[in-house]
């Protein structure tokens, strides 16, 4: 929307619909719009309206491409609407019922991916916060054979401290943990990176860890700021593909 609006006004709005159990969001702008005849087209790879607007505007025309595979995986859809010379409204439907469950789409795409070997595989620095030795020790086993550089956190102020002072690319978060707790530790990174003005789609990943599985729990842990959940005991095959999931993406 604000590449193709020089002039005029971009609107964003949320919404839900309680009564379809769908969030709702639209993003409509007064841009140069898109003829009716490529409408059908434009969330196919390396669709632009023509070769003008490449040259204009640059880019690869993947981005609808990207986000409508991403909103698929969420079992939800986006819709356009536009007319030429007077601007665009795309609307994105995503129910709520069923996102953070552990059979979702999601976690059935990272779940379904092919491991690579320990010598291709990513090299990377994760932030593990666990108190609990055992834990610590099995989650080092797991990942012991992979280029990955573990720091470890025995709570949630030392693991704020250790993401304030290095960087990293995946954060492990165990929400039961002593003084601040999981959450607490989550949305002060959270607000840490808000204050260093890091782009949304750039912050570290962080990723759950915790014996509590209930809906309630679960969608504490995406509103303080998680990316994602694994419960315990966590399975070695499963904290590796996602960690490669995150990496990959």
């Amino acid at each position: 929307a604000m590449k193709f609006t020089e002039k005029g006004s971009i609107s964003v709005n949320a919404s839900l619909d309680n009564s379809k159990k769908v969030l709702i969001l639209e993003v409509e702008d007064t841009g140069i719009g898109i003829p009716s005849e490529k409408l059908h087209s434009i969330f196919e790879s390396f669709t632009q309206v023509d070769s003008s607007t490449t040259r204009k505007y640059g880019g690869t025309g993947l981005g609808l491409t990207i986000t409508k595979k991403l909103i698929l995986m969420m079992n939800g859809d986006i819709f356009v609407e536009s007319e030429l010379g007077k601007g665009s409204k795309f609307s994105i439907h995503i129910p709520y019922e069923g996102l953070v469950h552990r059979d979702s789409n999601i976690h059935q795409h990272w779940l379904d991916l092919e491991l690579p070997d320990p010598e291709n595989f990513p090299k990377c620095k994760i932030l593990l916060a666990e108190d609990s030795e055992e834990n610590v020790f099995i989650i080092k086993t797991f990942l012991r054979k992979y280029p990955i550089e573990l720091v470890i956190a025995r709570n949630g102020i030392d693991a704020l401290q250790k993401f304030q002072n290095e960087k990293f690319d995946i954060v492990l978060m165990d929400l039961q943990m002593p003084d601040w707790d999981g959450l607490e530790a989550t949305k002060e990174i959270r607000n840490y990176e808000q204050n260093q003005n890091i782009d949304p789609l750039l912050m570290v990943p962080i990723i759950a860890i915790s014996a509590n599985v209930q809906k309630e729990d679960i969608s504490k842990s995406f509103l303080a700021g998680i990316t994602s959940y694994l419960s315990k005991p966590v399975r070695k095959l499963e904290i590796l593909k996602l960690i490669y999931f995150y990496l990959a993406l």
